[in-house]
């Protein structure tokens, strides 16, 4: 009986284009896409490995929303706190409001001591340390509010495109910062 081969297969039928094969060829083209190979007559019949597909394309990343980023960043900035005076200070809303009744307390009470909870344990302080650590606290959250105003503002100016660039911004609220 005659046998075919064509571009993808082999048959016992005449096709266009294709090409007649032996008896053993035929059976090789047979086992050959059972298990998943190409057929071919370029160049002569083959059975062949099908090409390897082609690699899925990275996915676009997400974009970012800058300003949202640069909004938690500032927030997490001002609640993981600065150290004032050598004493590490939390700044959560919790801490604040404390601080805030200890300075209520220390305007109304200049005789008053102190005793404040920090990550080196309880610090003392007199009615007037008590309004200044107050005081170095609430410049240092206004400063966490400045900067984030300072990038809030480059983001819109497009001087601001990546995270890398708000992540610099907030790594010290101290310093003096300017857009690189």
């Amino acid at each position: 009986m005659t046998a075919y081969a064509f571009g993808g297969g082999v048959s016992r039928d005449v096709r266009t284009n294709a090409i007649e094969i032996t008896e053993q060829q035929y059976q090789d083209g047979i086992e050959g896409m059972l298990a998943g190979k190409l057929v071919t007559i370029n160049g002569g019949f083959a059975v062949i490995d099908p090409p390897k597909p082609e690699p899925s394309p990275e996915p676009e990343p997400e974009p970012i929303d800058l300003t949202a980023y640069a909004r938690d960043l500032s927030w997490r900035t001002r609640g993981d706190g600065t150290t004032i005076n050598g004493v590490p200070v939390r700044l959560d809303d919790g801490s604040l409001s404390l601080i805030n009744g200890m300075v209520a307390l220390a305007e109304r009470d200049s005789g008053r001591a102190f005793h404040f909870d920090s990550a080196i344990g309880t610090v003392t302080l007199t009615a007037s340390q008590a309004i200044a650590f107050a005081e170095a606290i609430g410049e240092w959250v206004q400063r966490t509010f400045d900067r984030r105003a300072d990038v809030l503002a480059a983001i819109g100016t497009g001087n601001i495109t990546t995270t890398a660039q708000i992540d610099a911004a907030f790594a010290d609220v101290t310093a003096p910062w300017i857009v690189a």
